[in-house]
């Protein structure tokens, strides 16, 4: 059904990364380690042992998406809880950190020079749906060595997911995002300073416009 609608399911904005990379300090390397390798002080002694997120064949074929639902929802005969105190974004975020940690800093300064050249693996809306798996191959189709599809998907992964959006209501896109997020977390004084300041800068876009195009503002 979400292939037929082309419904794609992607966070409202790119996640922010200092923030999630504090959460998994604070929520999750107690079971799956520093680096997601199942080697944390808790996760030793659990059956099953927590996945090793570093083992490329389960990696391969995970999507974000899939990981965004068992943070939030939890795996039923694992310890794995669920986790609904982190907006979604947070929730967005630890699960793209999930794919990033099989990728070492050379292999993603080499995806970042090829990026430049070739262009990007795709859109950030549209990773959080994708594996790695349906990454290469879209990469193989536009006949990207095996070698170079890696160091790209190293990239994708470990930074343009976290990127700021791009485009010229990003910053509109961005506050609303955060809006949203301080809503459903009761925060209602951070979440109205979000939306009062999406609305002053759609404001302004539209004089911008209106100047030029009065019909289309």
């Amino acid at each position: 059904m979400l292939a037929r609608r082309r419904i794609v399911l992607a966070p409202a904005a790119p996640p922010p990364r200092a923030r999630v990379q504090q959460l998994w300090s604070t929520m999750c390397t107690a079971c799956h380690g520093d680096t997601g390798i199942g080697d944390g002080a808790q996760g030793l002694f659990l059956v099953p042992p927590p996945k090793d997120f570093q083992e490329a064949e389960f990696i391969v074929d995970l999507a974000p998406s899939r990981a965004f639902s068992r943070i939030t929802d939890g795996m039923s005969g694992t310890a794995m809880p669920s986790f609904g105190i982190p907006t979604a974004a947070e929730r967005w975020g630890l699960a793209a950190l999930v794919l990033s940690f099989r990728h070492d800093d050379d292999a993603i300064a080499r995806g970042r020079a090829l990026a430049a050249r070739l262009g990007p693996v795709a859109p950030w809306t549209a990773l959080a749906d994708r594996t790695d798996a349906e990454l290469t191959a879209g990469l193989r189709r536009r006949g990207v060595p095996a070698d170079a599809a890696a160091d790209l998907i190293a990239y994708t992964r470990a930074e343009v997911a976290f990127a700021p959006v791009a485009g010229p209501l990003a910053d509109v896109r961005a506050a609303l995002a955060a809006a949203l997020d301080d809503y459903a977390a009761r925060r209602w004084r951070p979440a109205r300073g979000h939306l009062v300041r999406a609305r002053r800068m759609v404001r302004d876009r539209l004089g911008a416009i209106a100047a030029a195009d009065r019909t289309l503002a």
